[in-house]
């Protein structure tokens, strides 16, 4: 009986020693087909190409992230780093659609594995050409600016030396005087009116020389003035016998300088018609035309009694002028010559400075028409002040005029020529 019970524990141990190492066995079975599952499932997703394509997804996505530029796209004008970024991103592109269009095949062309290499190359060749142009363009706007620039330079600097000869023009008439006084023998009055007329270019030199243009003039009819008082008939005829039997005053500096006048006067008009024309009211540019029509023809007839006055002057009488009531009307007349002298220069700079009014106006014109009609009324205003300013010069030539041709006709009786 203990015999039999000791093989049957025998027995039962042994099946559960079976038992326990099947087990075992199993277990290590599961263990490794759970691995050759894995392994079965890369193989699989390798021959799929899933990995690798997430792999080149990834490596696209981080590529992207570290672009600093709006796009990645493949550009001229990138920097250096931008510019590898962008060929990283596209070279992975080009990677990417090869696995795509090629997933599971062992035996791909070659043509068809270069084939995204190949855009990529011609890209690239289009980028160098960009390059090479964009760096052309900015080498030819470079030079193109610099010949602008030296073309400026070149235009300020012949500008500068015309003014620097014109001024060198206005001066030879200042050393021609010096000259003169130095070598010649000419009376002192011809040697003052070649002065003045010296002094008058030296002005053209300066802009804005009004004051001292009105001092060259003042210092003009200070030296007639002076010469006028301080030495007689006597005197003067024995200081130059061949001015004996000429009347006793010069006005012919006078009668140049008036003439002078009258030519700025005629610029003026010139430049108000230029200025009108730009006005937009064609109804205030025409009657601001007829204006100006009327004033141009008070300075011609200014103009006719200057010459008028002219030719008078260089008629010399047979007999010297010595009665006191001739002499006084002669003085007058020369005073009252300095005085319109004086009148017709101050009239002039007045003509200069409605000139710049007359800018002004006509930029604010151009800035706002909405006062297109206070600004037109002010010009018509100016013009007429200028035009009665003139009808006043021109009523006191004629009555000079007529004071000298009474003089005339009493000291020169019948046997003067006829006067024009």
């Amino acid at each position: 009986m203990s015999t039999e019970l000791l093989i049957g524990l025998q027995a039962l141990l042994a099946l559960i020693t079976a038992i326990v190492i099947l087990l075992l066995i199993i277990k290590r079975q599961k263990k490794t087909i759970n691995q050759l599952k894995n392994i079965l499932t890369d193989v699989k997703d390798d021959i799929s190409g899933e990995n690798l394509t997430g792999y080149f997804q990834r490596e696209i996505d981080n590529t992207t992230a570290h672009c600093a530029q709006e796009t990645v796209a493949l550009r001229p004008d990138l920097a250096p780093e931008d510019m590898a970024i962008s060929l990283r991103y596209l070279v992975l592109q080009a990677e990417l659609a090869l696995i795509q269009d090629h997933v599971g095949s062992t035996n791909t062309p070659w043509r068809e594995q270069i084939k995204n290499y190949v855009h990529l190359a011609e890209k690239i060749t289009d980028l160098i050409k960009a390059r090479v142009d964009h760096a052309t363009k900015l080498l030819n706007e470079s030079h193109n600016d610099e010949l602008t620039t030296k073309d400026e330079t070149i235009q300020a600097l012949e500008t500068e030396k015309q003014q620097h000869l014109q001024q060198l023009n206005n001066l030879k008439p200042f050393i021609s005087c010096l000259e003169t006084a130095a070598t010649s023998e000419l009376h002192r009055s011809e040697l003052e009116l070649q002065l003045h007329k010296a002094l008058l270019g030296v002005c053209e030199n300066f802009p804005n020389s009004e004051n001292l243009r009105e001092l060259v003039y003042l210092i003009h009819e200070a030296f007639h003035e002076t010469s006028g008082n301080t030495a007689g008939p006597d005197t003067e005829a024995a200081a130059n016998p061949s001015a004996k039997g000429k009347p006793a005053f010069a006005q012919s500096q006078n009668i140049e300088i008036l003439n002078n006048i009258i030519d700025q006067q005629s610029t003026t008009i010139k430049s108000l018609k230029q200025q009108i024309a730009a006005l937009e009211n064609q109804q205030e540019r025409d009657t601001l035309n007829a204006t100006v029509e009327t004033l141009d023809s008070v300075i011609q007839q200014g103009s006719d009694c200057i010459d008028s006055i002219k030719q008078e002057l260089q008629f010399e009488p047979n007999s010297a002028v010595s009665d006191e009531k001739a002499n006084a009307v002669i003085e007058k007349f020369i005073e009252e010559s300095a005085e319109m002298v004086e009148k017709i220069h101050m009239l002039s700079n007045q003509n200069k400075q409605l000139m710049l009014e007359n800018d002004e106006m006509r930029k604010a014109l151009e800035a706002s028409t909405d006062t297109d009609q206070p600004l037109v009324a002010g010009l018509k205003l100016k013009l007429e002040s200028q035009k009665e300013e003139l009808i006043a010069l021109q009523k006191s030539f004629h009555d000079l005029e007529q004071r000298y041709l009474s003089l005339y006709e009493e000291k020169s009786g019948s046997n003067a020529p006829p006067l024009l």
